[in-house]
C-alpha cells in the first residue's frame, strides 16, 4: 500500500521510512499525526480587497499595511504560499488586454520606491 492510499487512523514511525528526517507530512509521531495546514493566498486579491487608511502615504507604509493584513489571514495556518501574477510574459492574456487598452501607445513605466507617495492611489472601498 503506498502512502497515498494509507487510512488515517494507521500509525507509522520514524523507523517504517528509515530515517526520521524523509518522514512524508502524514507521519505519525508517538501516536500524534503530524499535520501541516497550508494555505495559498492570491496576493493581488489581498490587495485589491484591502481598506487604505489615511496614514499611509507612502509605498512603505503600504507594504506594511499589506503584510499586517496578511499575518490576520494566516495565524493558523503553518505553511503559507504567496502568490503574485507575472506581467512580462510576452503571450499571456494579460498582455493582449493591456496591449489593447493602450491604444498602441508606449506603457507608462513606474519607479517604485519606499518613499514614493501613494496619496493619490485609492483601494477599492469595499462595504463590510
Amino acid at each position: 500500500m503506498t502512502i497515498l492510499e494509507e487510512l488515517p487512523n494507521q500509525k507509522r514511525t520514524g523507523e517504517d521510512y528509515g530515517d526520521v528526517d524523509q518522514q512524508p507530512q502524514n507521519a505519525t509521531t508517538g501516536g500524534c499525526p503530524l499535520l501541516t495546514k497550508v494555505i495559498v493566498i492570491d496576493g493581488m486579491a489581498v490587495v485589491q480587497g484591502m481598506r487604505k487608511p489615511p496614514w499611509i502615504k507612502t509605498c512603505a507604509q503600504w507594504a506594511d499595511h499589506f503584510t499586517a493584513t496578511l499575518d490576520s489571514k494566516i495565524k493558523e495556518y503553518s505553511e503559507i504560499h504567496l502568490v503574485f501574477d507575472r506581467y512580462d510574459l510576452p503571450s499571456s492574456l494579460k498582455e493582449a488586454t493591456r496591449e489593447r487598452r493602450q491604444g498602441g501607445k508606449p506603457p507608462t513605466i513606474y519607479h517604485v520606491e519606499d518613499n514614493t507617495p501613494v496619496g493619490k492611489v485609492s483601494a477599492k472601498q469595499h462595504q463590510r
